[in-house]
């Protein structure tokens, strides 16, 4: 039949045909034809007018209330298409540069410090450590008297071998605790250069500025001092890190 001659009393095998169960009809026309149509297909009619004012007996529709669900920041993260492949392995590399205080005088230099680390779940890694420095200064030694400086050098080369605890928070800001042997290479002026062992510990942190899919790079801050030893060996050193 041709769209043209279907009339309202010809839609009942068409109508038969279609799943209105849940479709939505609307119909604008006279109201007694719009009342008819609407009663071939098994429908009541809520009729509107132009001010959008609704003529029906029915309830007023109701919306239930939905709870607040407060989302922070650390629960976003990168699309999937920035994202890199899963990994387990973390490491951390980082130079700096600071100053140190070895039997009680300032020496200044640069440091490095490594760390690999097995990522126990998305914040927190466990691993290795390891630091290696070259500081050194001058002080007075006071054999001429207060008045006459007597400068004479004195170099110290940390070591720190032993394990840490890294937290990272926001997807950006990190800290780790390490712990472990730390020897004290000094010369001391003319003295020949001795070795001093101790149990070490050092305080990191650091702001990751650039971030390449898993790659992080960004400032870095390093406190580290140390237990039971002749020389008391500390430092306060800030540089760059690379980090995954």
């Amino acid at each position: 039949m041709c769209w043209k001659q279907l009339t309202i009393d010809a839609m009942g095998p068409t109508l038969a045909e279609l799943d209105l169960d849940r479709a939505v009809v609307l119909m604008q026309g006279p109201e007694a034809a719009i009342a008819a149509a609407f009663a071939a297909i098994g429908r009541t009619p809520v009729y509107v007018t132009d001010t959008d004012d609704v003529r029906t007996t029915s309830a007023p529709a109701t919306v239930e209330a939905v709870p607040f669900e407060k989302i922070g920041w650390s629960e976003y993260t990168d699309a999937l298409t920035l994202q890199g492949p899963p990994y387990r392995l973390t490491y951390t590399l980082a130079g700096a540069y600071g100053l140190g205080i070895v039997k009680g005088h300032n020496t200044t230099g640069p440091t490095l410090t490594g760390q690999i680390g097995y990522r126990v779940d998305a914040t927190v890694s466990l691993g290795l450590h390891a630091s290696i420095g070259t500081l050194d200064g001058t002080y007075d030694a006071g054999r001429f008297g207060k008045f006459i400086e007597d400068l004479v050098p004195i170099e110290v080369v940390p070591v720190t071998v032993g394990g840490f605890v890294q937290s990272t928070a926001y997807d950006r800001v990190w800290a780790s605790l390490a712990v472990g042997l730390h020897i004290d290479r000094v010369k001391d002026n003319t003295d020949e250069p001795a070795w001093y062992p101790s149990l070490g510990f050092g305080l990191q942190g650091g702001v990751d500025v650039i971030k390449y899919s898993s790659h992080r790079l960004g400032a870095y801050a390093h406190l580290e001092g140390e237990l039971l030893s002749d020389v008391y060996f500390s430092a306060f050193t800030a540089g760059i890190a690379v980090r995954r």
